[in-house]
């Protein structure tokens, strides 16, 4: 499984899932940048600071990220951002494939159950009237559900990027389908005021 390079970032997914860790966070490096990847597609607004709330009610409890954490979740944040909306591609955080398969796909699906928990978030109060998007959504679902027994062997790792370019077509999907709309959902939030400490 190999590491996203149409934007470089300064982080990597061990490095970011320790500092989860270390903050005492529930979810892992996959979930919560598929939490963000999910908001931004909804349409979160990225100079509103909102975002960050939820993700720490999600992730967090409620409770306020540690500065360095909070530092490279915004560095996750801007650089999902960017390959959703300048690169037009699908940002997939994950172990790459020095990790046991069945760590990669407990991966997979903890990123498919935090996009559909970030989208569903923002978007939720939209009703689907797609059939593509109305199918994605269910491919995500179903993703969350895979079975997770598998050999590290070559036949796995074309599985998992099989299901990994499945993954981006569907979130690909639903951005199309959602942007006319997403603003709206975003306007219609409460806000929410928090620090970091």
């Amino acid at each position: 499984m190999t590491k996203n390079t149409a934007t470089t970032p300064d982080f990597d997914y061990e490095m970011f899932d320790e500092s989860l860790a270390n903050a005492e966070c529930d979810s892992c490096a996959s979930e919560v940048q598929a939490f963000l990847c999910g908001m931004l597609v909804a349409g979160a607004d990225q100079k509103d600071m909102k975002w960050l709330n939820h993700l720490s009610d999600y992730a967090n409890d409620g409770r306020l990220l540690p500065t360095p954490t909070f530092v490279i979740v915004q560095k996750v944040f801007e650089w999902t951002a960017s390959l959703l909306e300048q690169d037009f591609t699908t940002p997939v955080l994950l172990p790459d494939d020095g990790y046991p398969a069945v760590d990669q796909m407990e991966a997979i699906a903890a990123w498919c159950e935090g996009f559909l928990s970030g989208f569903g978030l923002l978007f939720g109060g939209h009703i689907v009237n797609s059939r593509e998007m109305s199918e994605s959504l269910t491919d995500l679902t179903e993703i969350t559900r895979l079975e997770l027994e598998a050999e590290d062997n070559e036949e796995t790792q074309e599985a998992l990027l099989t299901v990994i370019e499945h993954v981006k077509v569907a979130v690909q999907t639903i951005y199309c389908e959602t942007k006319p709309l997403a603003r709206t959902s975003v306007e219609e939030m409460t806000p929410v005021s928090k620090t970091i400490h």
